[in-house]
């Protein structure tokens, strides 16, 4: 994983904590949006799980849900469970925008996103 994909992916999960934070006790009922109910917090990834980059994001999506066991059992976030829905784009831009496209209504956001094409496609210019 390249330090700008780290460093993205450590500020969604920092800006998502601290979202957590705030010391306002109103008495709002729990808001929800995409990708987050009263329950969970759903995150995407979109990577490579059966092209020539499979092996490096087997290791990744390990990796993350290692931390999201740990994440969960001390509580979540705000009380939630966080869970990963990912999506397989096999290094192919279209499988790439379309499991985008799929997921996009489904999670708060993306953790992972692999491959420059693919970026490039979903971005908005």
């Amino acid at each position: 994983m390249s330090i700008r994909h780290l460093s993205l992916s450590a500020a969604l999960l920092l800006g998502t904590l601290t979202a957590c934070g705030s010391d306002d006790r109103t008495t709002d009922p729990v808001r929800t949006g995409p990708g987050v109910s009263a329950a969970s917090i759903s995150l995407g990834v979109l990577t490579d799980m059966t092209g020539p980059f499979k092996g490096s994001s087997v290791f990744r999506i390990r990796g993350y849900e290692l931390y999201l066991e740990q994440l969960n059992k001390r509580g979540g976030v705000c009380g939630r469970r966080v869970e990963l829905k990912q999506k397989d784009h096999a290094y192919d831009v279209q499988k790439a925008l379309d499991g985008y496209f799929e997921l996009e209504p489904q999670v708060l956001g993306f953790i992972d996103v692999l491959g420059q094409p693919m970026t490039a496609a979903i971005e908005p210019t």
